[in-house]
């Protein structure tokens, strides 16, 4: 289908790839290249950490390091210092995860919690792909992606206002989701006009009676145009009015205003 790939066996090569991707030498030049870096899939990964700090400590699973005691500690900050390397370079990074049920039946990401917890805390969207089959040509049907928890599977979103439910998953369809969303949250956040107003009009006051009427006059002039005034701004001026409330709320602190 066009897209690189990394053909990674062992966690070294998987060490390789993330270091190209975050070096800071390099991580400009692969910004350029990618945008995107998917892993696939997490728990593959984690065994593959887990076989290297094996051999790095000379035994044949990680609990039974440090004389029984377990090498969990060391497994969990190998792992996680790669992952964090990625996920903190400014990339979109999407894991993908296998399921696994729990003892009550609950579908959840695969993984053991030093490597699937981590990743899950900083994950702004868990997705489970429910299948769809195939049509009556044989050909494959999108799955479709649920966003919030039920008693049958673990999901989640960091948005408020994402939908539950997309019944066919393209990235396309995600990415409207997700824009939606931020739209609708911006818009619950919004202070209304009369209160942006109200606080601009109360904050100019404290500059006239601190004696700094003149960068008033200079600070509404540039955001409002000259000639213009708080009282007369109208809601299509709303941005503007925040641009002025938040100079002022700089300058504030400059002059000394209370």
């Amino acid at each position: 289908n066009g897209i690189p790939f990394a053909n990674i066996k062992t966690w070294s090569d998987f060490v390789n790839v993330v270091g190209q991707l975050t070096n800071p030498a390099t991580v400009d030049k692969a910004k350029e290249l990618y945008s995107t870096i998917i892993i696939d899939e997490v728990y593959a990964s984690a065994q593959f950490c887990q076989t290297y700090i094996c051999n790095k400590y000379g035994v044949s699973s990680v609990d039974e390091g440090k004389g029984g005691y377990g090498l969990w500690k060391q497994y969990e900050t190998e792992y996680w210092k790669a992952v964090n390397m990625i996920v903190s370079s400014g990339y979109t990074v999407v894991f993908i995860a296998h399921v696994s049920e729990t003892k009550d039946g609950k579908i959840v990401p695969k993984g053991d919690k030093r490597s699937i917890t981590p990743i899950m805390d900083n994950c702004d969207i868990i997705a489970y792909l429910k299948s769809n089959g195939i049509d009556e040509n044989g050909d494959r049907i999108h799955s479709s992606a649920y966003f919030a928890e039920t008693d049958e599977y673990f999901a989640r979103s960091r948005f408020d206002y994402m939908v539950p439910y997309i019944e066919d998953f393209t990235c396309d369809n995600l990415r409207k989701a997700i824009q939606d969303a931020i739209e609708a949250q911006e818009e619950a956040e919004r202070v209304p006009f009369d209160k942006l107003k109200e606080d601009v009009v109360a904050l100019g006051m404290n500059f006239c009676e601190a004696g700094h009427q003149e960068r008033l006059q200079e600070l509404i002039a540039d955001c409002l145009g000259e000639g213009n005034s708080v009282q007369e701004a109208t809601e299509r001026q709303y941005e503007s009015l925040e641009i002025l409330l938040a100079k002022l709320e700089e300058q504030k602190q400059k002059l000394g205003v209370a």
